[in-house]
């Protein structure tokens, strides 16, 4: 009698394909005279399922990468007690499965033999693939076997958001934040192998793990933060490397700009010349902003005689860059003589360097200063002078009057010395004869780097026009022009 092929999975116990009523006697078993066993044929796989009605085997691979490639073993047995003959083994329905390592065919299987067939899955696109495995025999009872192939073509998908990483502006000093999303798109896990940022110190990426594994729908977040220590455009690249194989790397472009206010003055100092007590002068003084952002001036800080001030300044002011802002400064002189001090402006921001310029006046008494002294230079400007050095110049003061002049003191302000220092002076009292003229040599000494201001003054005996005086300025230098 012939017996059935069954299909079983390795590691179970023989089943056999046929209903309680059909299980035959063990008397049934034997041959009968003169007729030789019928073979016995079945299929095995780790994960294969067994259907008593139809005999079919199913090799379930599961999910595989796009791209990749996954083999299982199929185990072929005889479990009869003769010998069965392969004839053929064919693969239809598609090219994602093959078969490896072949036997010749046609094949003899002995009794309670096993052929070990290795199957091979390589998904060439998304999405549920299927094949069948048909073999053909000698068994009578079941010529032929066929197994269904399947399994899951998945693929990672790397997505990257933004994909540009913008800081824009951002203040020198100041600290900008921006997340970055890593999603997987796919349909399979994605890994991330390296996260590098490559660019200056002033970026900097939160410490990402060394590797993460996304499943389908997952993402986390990086974040990449810009702190500009200088004024410049930044450019960078995020760079990513994962198994996808379409971005195996990706790099995302980073950029900013540090940016920062910086203010400058048309002058380095004001003259408000000689004005009478009691009364009181105002000149405009222009800043303008040639920095990279914008301004905030907050105040006005005042140093010196107490005779100069900034009414109706109206701060805060906002200065744009590129922008001015015209701001009038008064001088009213409360005393005889001359008066020096300085004026800082002071914005909101520690990043941006405060503002000085000098202030100089003369308070005169009666109706100021004599017309007829007349200077020669006006003023005198040292210029840039390196500190511990010295340079000199010669003043000149004309008795260009009808009247004759007697000069009673020739004096430098308080904040000159020892940076300015006059020499070659008169015996006071000095005659002044209408139509002559007396010098003076003027010392410029900086022990510091920075912009000095003074002014010299003459006081003569005339009730009305005692005074009469010529400004000085310099800055002093580092070693080297334009270093400290």
């Amino acid at each position: 009698m012939a017996l059935r092929n069954v299909l079983v999975l390795v590691g179970l116990a023989l089943l056999v394909a046929c209903g309680p009523g059909d299980v035959p006697l063990a008397s049934e078993n034997s041959p009968r005279a003169g007729e030789a066993p019928a073979p016995r044929f079945a299929f095995a796989g780790p994960e294969d399922t067994l259907d008593l009605g139809t005999s079919t085997s199913v090799l379930d691979f599961g999910a595989v990468r796009v791209g990749t490639q996954s083999a299982r073993v199929l185990e072929l047995r005889n479990l009869g007690s003769t010998p069965v003959k392969l004839e053929s083994l064919a693969l239809s329905g598609g090219q994602a499965f093959t078969l490896r390592s072949l036997p010749t065919l046609p094949y003899t299987l002995e009794p309670q033999a096993v052929l070990k067939l290795e199957v091979g899955f390589a998904p060439p696109v998304e999405g549920a693939l299927a094949q069948t495995l048909k073999l053909t025999s000698n068994d009578p009872a079941t010529p032929s076997l066929t197994v269904a192939l399947q399994g899951q073509g998945v693929s990672p998908k790397l997505v990257v958001e933004p994909s540009v990483v913008d800081f824009g502006d951002v203040r020198v000093g100041q600290v900008k934040q921006r997340a970055v999303t890593v999603q997987n798109h796919g349909t399979g896990p994605l890994t991330l192998t390296s996260i590098v940022l490559q660019g200056p110190p002033s970026l900097t990426l939160s410490a990402p793990p060394a590797t993460v594994t996304l499943a389908p729908g997952m993402s986390f977040e990086l974040r990449v933060s810009f702190t500009p220590d200088e004024e410049r455009l930044v450019d960078a690249r995020l760079s990513l490397r994962s198994t996808d194989p379409a971005f195996a790397a990706l790099e995302i472009p980073v950029r900013g700009r540090g940016v920062r206010a910086h203010l400058v003055a048309a002058v380095a100092a004001v003259d408000f010349g000689t004005v009478a007590l009691g009364e009181s002068r105002v000149q405009q003084v222009l800043l303008r902003n040639v920095g990279s952002a914008e301004a905030l001036l907050v105040a006005a800080v005042f140093e010196g005689a107490p005779d100069f001030s900034l009414p109706e300044a109206g701060f805060p002011l906002v200065v744009p860059p590129g922008g001015l802002v015209q701001l009038p400064l008064k001088y009213h002189p409360t005393r005889s003589g001359p008066s020096t001090g300085a004026v800082t402006f002071m914005t909101s921001e520690s990043a941006t360097p405060a503002l000085s310029i000098g202030l100089q006046g003369q308070g005169g008494g009666g109706t100021g200063t004599d017309p007829d002294l007349v200077w020669a230079p006006s003023a005198i400007d040292f210029g840039a002078q390196r500190k511990g050095t010295t340079a000199t110049r010669l003043l000149t003061v004309t008795n260009e009057g009808t009247a004759p002049r007697i000069i009673t003191a020739v004096a430098l302000d308080a904040n000159a010395y020892p940076v300015f220092t006059a020499t070659t002076l008169p015996l006071l009292p000095f005659f002044l004869a209408p139509g002559s003229s007396v010098q003076f040599q003027v010392t410029f000494n900086p022990v510091s780097t920075g912009a000095f201001a003074s002014v010299l003054t003459l006081t003569t005996t005339d009730p009305l026009s005692p005074f009469t005086s010529v400004p000085l300025t310099g800055t002093g230098t580092g070693t080297s022009f334009g270093a400290d």
